[in-house]
């Protein structure tokens, strides 16, 4: 592992002896987002860390935090996404009332968007 991604883990297990549940979500998605660019072999870990993000979102009910976690899932490991996430992806994206102009909702909109040709996954969804 890097430098960068030793720094994020050390902020991981300092977030988890202060019960921070509001930065070790963004920690474990910034986490996958370094492993993910240092080797294949480490995706099954980026995925485990975005995984791990999206429960405690869904725990302490952070929806703004959740959808962060779920658009870095899908844009990280998008071969690897199933239905499952890309329909959270689409419930979450179309629960928010407010906030369109925030760059997770941005983004989120445009990887559901059918006019998209990156979006992968998404065949299987009736949006």
């Amino acid at each position: 592992m890097n430098e960068a991604a030793e720094v994020v883990e050390d902020g991981i297990r300092l977030a988890r002896l202060t019960a921070s549940q509001f930065h070790e979500p963004e920690l474990l998605c910034l986490k996958a987002e370094l492993l993910s660019q240092l080797s294949a072999s480490d995706l099954d870990e980026a995925e485990a860390c975005l995984r791990e993000a999206l429960r405690l979102t869904r725990e302490t009910g952070a929806k703004s935090l959740e959808l962060r976690a779920i658009v870095s899932f899908c844009r990280l490991l998008r071969e690897r996404v199933h239905t499952d996430e890309w329909q959270a992806l689409t419930t979450l994206a179309g629960s928010f009332t407010e906030g369109f102009d925030t760059e997770d909702l941005i983004e989120a909109r445009a990887m559901l968007d059918p006019s998209n040709n990156s979006s992968i996954g998404r065949e299987n969804l009736a949006l």
